[in-house]
């Protein structure tokens, strides 16, 4: 299976974020997508075994940085 390990890039995002003063507004964004249209070659090849990605995103206005990020695969 197919995984990110999401502490330590979270710990990697919030040690990070605090290099930086950060402003009063942040944003939250997400966006998915669906993993349907990969070649059979590409999938027996890899062990490709998520049909679809969801990342979510936690941004600074100030600075432009990423204070966190989610990702999720089914």
């Amino acid at each position: 299976m197919q995984e990110l390990n999401m502490p330590l890039w979270r710990d990697l995002l919030r040690l990070s974020a605090q290099l930086y003063e950060t402003g009063e507004i942040q944003a939250i964004d997400a966006t998915g997508m669906e993993r349907v249209a990969a070649s059979q070659h590409y999938a027996k090849r890899t062990n490709y075994t998520f049909r679809a990605v969801k990342t979510t995103a936690l941004t600074d206005w100030k600075t432009a940085i990423n204070l966190d990020i989610h990702c999720s695969m089914k």
